[in-house]
């Protein structure tokens, strides 16, 4: 669907936020910026980095270096460093800058001298590019790596001109030079020139990919680069072409390359043409409900667009479109029609701009940023609207009316704006009002239109609303953080209290409302075969999908108060012949096509009130009714009343009604017939019963209660064999069925189905009894299930999931020790891929054996305590040093310092103690850090900072 797009400038406090930190200084002038997901920040000729929150708009921090000034700064894609280049050619990377005032740097002297002109961060790796035509990348360590070593860095290219832009995709790399554009194969470190005609200026280019999806980035950690070779035009670059993935490149002129993988220029576009064209006008938005339209036209003089006119660097916008840009506007073209969306030059002396989604952040010689958003029409209009900024929402839809229009019978979302027909007359706005009537008429006409009847066996005619046909009625409006205001969800309240007082006009209760539709639908059956439609706007609005929408936030009470006065009359017509159980079951039934999660008040009462083995009875009446008289899908109607049935089961005491019941009560059988059925899936299973590794992935719905039922009662009394089908069905519980096996002897027999299952718990509960060669075979059953291959029957299933090698290698550890784990593991290492052991095994495997040397028997607490340091970042660093210095230790033969105590609290040479947190002992190698808190109470260092300093015996006695 094509829609007209309009550009937005958000008027806000971010410049005043922005100015401040500079306001009693003349000295430090801001140089360079970068935009993030919830950042913004500038780098300053001070050589520090000035952090602001981008919504709401405040200053967070001043990152201090002592490097030189700031000439580039990027934010790293997961917001958790930033990397800087100063006008010296040094490289800072600097880590934890966003969440820690402990920030770290690592500085890189690849580019001393020269100034660097382009950066671009992919993956772990940053690239960058100077004025002399060098291009370097470096590569970020893992956290062991960087507690050793520093991060690798190598020279990749030596072109002959500046470096203009810098851009990624995969393993490729895009190097854009004053002179020329290159793509780069970093794998096989070659590259080639895309086109042949030279050029001279700061042009871009970049990637666009169609689909996303196939992209793959890929690091280098590790691995030694030497500088690219340069692929000659009769060599062959790529062999096969991704036609998903165009380069666009900025030429002189106002024109632009579109060139393919393999550095072949397919065609030259040619834009000055559209500049003739009048530039997009921008409409500025604040945040004052009472704010009127305001838009500012573009000035235009066809003399500005010269000769000499042209694009710089290129950046891709939402995944859709190109935008460029120059000093004097920005550019957005569609690259699938290859035409201009729009065009704007109301923001002049452009320095550089960022663009983070659909929005853009210009940034100008004045130092003010200007933040414009590209909206499709309809969400402009439906964000007001929700905002309840009801001036602006009706003068948008007054000013682009033949837009709108032309939605109506497109769009599910765009009839919501009948809504302002009661708010313009409230606030008396006449001359609007007047304006939009034919929107209004349109929308009541094509309501009309498509609203249909149809009468039913029993006589009934169920008139049909065409919004409440569809499923969701409308995405969930996705902003950006920017725009996340909590009146928001006040407007959609309003609006739906607003329609929902609207349909329950001049009716009293329930009763009421059947009687009227009753009435009108005796009217109705007197004009058979004749459609009929309601002609009321209102009716076109429905507020559940609103709720559903937003479900999550309503209160509980709103949502029953909606079910009763609104979902009720509009869903399903009186049934008289029925008895009261069956017309609620019904009328619960049709409101759960609607939502699932609303549940009739009366519905709930019924079942409580009938007990867990009558209500079964009650659902097997309704089942019957449906597919008798109502002709319903005998499976469809089976798995409702499944479904409602656990549902009401879950809200029971469910331990106290499995011990009244008795194995010949009706509710057993039905429970876990239900259970089957709600969770079957039987592909997470192979043909010989066995699970596979994807089986433990998902937890099934009413867990708890299936494994209940099978606990209590033997199955195998039961009718059906339960135990086969539920097992075949719903392979998850196999979990529950294996954890109440009791092995002896022979732990073997159940071996090759622990191993397959992979159920890390499941495995440690056996793993006491599991000796030297349990463990050589269970490694062997692994090898065979990571070649995809059923472990019982040999069956081949499709690629999944399976437990990592370094998760497997650390249970083993917590078994039989270290030592004979890599001995173990040393077996089968031509089997094992060597990328599949990671540092975290490793320093399981070191600290578990360091820790079984001094004291027996705290194997599993070693590696309990490993995963907590390991899960958390800052532990991790501080896990990291201690690993290294014990190492070095070891390595130089140092002797290990004994535990003295702390502050002369105790002056012992050994000791028993633990510490409160791990409940390792004192006296423990790489912990041997300890602190005493003013309590008195003694905890490891490292312990004590993985719980913020917070003394756990003395919060335990609070």
């Amino acid at each position: 669907m094509n829609q007209k797009h309009v550009l937005v400038e958000h008027v806000g406090s971010i410049n005043s936020v922005i100015k401040k930190p500079l306001q009693f200084t003349q000295r430090i002038k801001f140089t360079c910026f970068d935009v993030s997901k919830n950042y913004i920040v500038f780098g300053a000729t001070s050589g520090g980095v000035y952090v602001f929150n981008r919504y709401p708009h405040a200053f967070i921090k001043l990152i201090p270096s002592k490097y030189g000034s700031v000439v580039q700064v990027l934010v790293s894609p997961t917001e958790k460093a930033i990397v800087l280049a100063s006008s010296k050619g040094l490289i800072v990377v600097i880590g934890n800058c966003f969440t820690e005032n402990n920030v770290e740097y690592q500085v890189y002297c690849e580019h001393e001298g020269n100034l660097i002109t382009a950066m671009k961060w992919h993956s772990e790796e940053i690239y960058c590019g100077d004025d002399k035509g060098k291009i370097s990348v470096i590569t970020l360590p893992n956290l062991l790596t960087k507690a050793i070593f520093q991060a690798p860095t190598a020279s990749l290219m030596q072109l002959n001109s500046p470096i203009v832009q810098i851009d990624c995709y995969s393993k490729f790399l895009l190097i854009s030079t004053h002179s020329r554009t290159y793509i780069c194969d970093t794998d096989k470190e070659q590259y080639r020139q895309i086109g042949k005609k030279l050029r001279d200026g700061r042009f871009g280019a970049c990637f666009f990919a169609c689909d996303t999806a196939t992209e793959v980035a890929t690091a280098h950690a590790g691995t030694s680069r030497g500088l690219f070779k340069n692929i000659k035009d009769d060599e062959q670059f790529l062999p096969n072409i991704n036609d998903n993935v165009q380069i666009f490149c900025t030429r002189p002129g106002g024109r632009m390359w579109e060139a393919k993988m393999d550095a072949t220029v397919t065609c030259t576009h040619q834009f000055k043409n559209y500049l003739k064209k009048k530039p997009t006008n921008v409409i500025y938005l604040d945040e004052d409900v009472n704010s009127r339209l305001k838009i500012i036209e573009s000035s235009y003089f066809e003399s500005n667009i010269q000769e000499a006119f042209n694009f710089t660097k290129v950046f891709v916008m939402e995944k859709r479109f190109i935008l460029t840009f120059n000093r004097k506007g920005f550019y957005i073209f569609n690259p699938a029609s290859i035409k201009f969306v729009c065009w704007c030059n109301n923001f002049n002396n452009i320095r550089d701009l960022k663009v983070i989604k659909n929005f853009i952040y210009i940034w100008n010689e004045k130092n003010e940023i200007h933040v414009i958003a590209l909206y499709d029409l309809e969400k402009i209009i439906l964000k007001t609207l929700f905002k309840k900024q009801y001036y602006i929402s009706s003068e948008l839809c007054a000013n682009y009316l033949e837009d709108i229009l032309q939605l109506v019978e497109i769009s599910e979302r765009i009839h919501l704006v009948s809504i302002l027909k009661e708010k313009l007359a409230e606030l008396q706005v006449d001359d609007l009002l007047i304006r939009l009537l034919p929107l209004f008429k349109a929308i009541e006409d094509y309501s009309g239109k498509r609203c249909s009847s149809q009468r039913l066996a029993t006589g009934i005619v169920v008139v049909n609303n065409p919004y409440l046909d569809t499923d969701v009625l409308f995405e969930e409006i996705k902003t950006d953080k920017d725009q996340q205001f909590p009146e928001t969800l006040q407007t959609l309240k309003e609006i739906s209290v607003n329609v929902t007082d609207k349909l329950t006009e001049s009716t009293k209760n329930l009763k009421e409302k059947f009687q009227i539709l009753e009435a009108t639908v005796k009217n109705l059956t007197l004009n058979d075969g004749n459609t009929v439609y309601s002609n009321k706007i209102e009716s076109s609005v429905d507020t559940v999908s609103i709720e559903q929408a937003y479900e999550g936030y309503q209160e509980d009470a709103s949502s029953e108060s909606l079910v009763e006065r609104v979902i009720i009359p509009q869903a399903v017509a009186p049934v008289p012949e029925l008895d009261s159980n069956l017309k609620i079951f019904y009328q619960q039934y049709e409101v759960s096509k609607m939502n699932y999660n609303i549940e009739i008040p009366k519905f709930k009462k019924l079942l409580m009130s009938s007990g867990i083995n009558n209500a079964v009875s009650l659902f097997l009446d309704f089942k019957e009714y449906m597919i008798k008289e109502k002709g319903v899908n005998e499976g469809d109607i089976q798995l409702w009343c499944y479904k409602n049935y656990l549902k009401y089961v879950s809200h029971l005491n469910f331990e106290v009604e499995i011990e009244n019941l008795k194995m010949e009560d009706i509710a057993i059988c039905y429970i876990l017939d239900a259970f089957r059925v709600i969770n079957l899936s039987p592909h997470l299973g192979c043909k010989c019963l066995f699970p596979l590794p994807c089986a433990q992935g998902k937890l099934p719905d009413y867990y708890e209660i299936g494994c209940s039922i099978l606990n209590k009662f033997k199955i195998a009394k039961c009718e059906k064999n339960y135990s086969e089908d539920i097992c075949r069905d719903v392979p998850f519980i196999w979990k529950f069925i294996i954890s109440k096996l009791k092995v002896t002897d022979n732990i073997n027999t159940l071996l090759p189905l622990l191993v397959q299952f992979g159920d890390e718990d499941l495995i440690k509960i056996f793993s006491d009894k599991f000796k030297y060669d349990t463990w050589d075979n269970a490694v062997q059953y692994l090898i065979k299930l990571k070649h995809y291959i059923c472990i019982n029957c040999d069956n081949k299933f499709k690629k999944c999931d399976i437990i990592s090698w370094t998760n497997f290698a650390t249970l083993i550890v917590q078994s039989i020790g270290g030592p004979s784990a890599i001995k173990l593991l040393m077996r089968y290492a031509d089997s094992i891929p060597s990328n599949e052991l990671n540092c975290n095994f490793y320093q399981s495997c070191i600290f578990a054996t360091a820790i079984d040397n001094f004291h027996d028997g705290f194997k599993s607490e070693a590696i309990n305590l490993t995963k907590t340091i390991q899960s958390n970042e800052d532990t991790a660093l501080q896990f990291d040093d201690l690993m290294v210095r014990f190492l070095r230790r070891k390595c130089s033969k140092s002797p290990i310092k004994k535990y003295s105590g702390v502050n002369g609290y105790m002056d012992l040479e050994e000791t028993d103690l633990k510490c409160m947190f791990c409940d390792l002992p004192f006296e423990t190698p790489l912990l041997i850090s300890d602190t005493s808190l003013e309590c008195r109470h003694l905890s490891h260092t490292i312990c004590l900072k993985y719980n913020k300093n917070v003394c756990k015996q003395c919060k335990e006695q609070k």
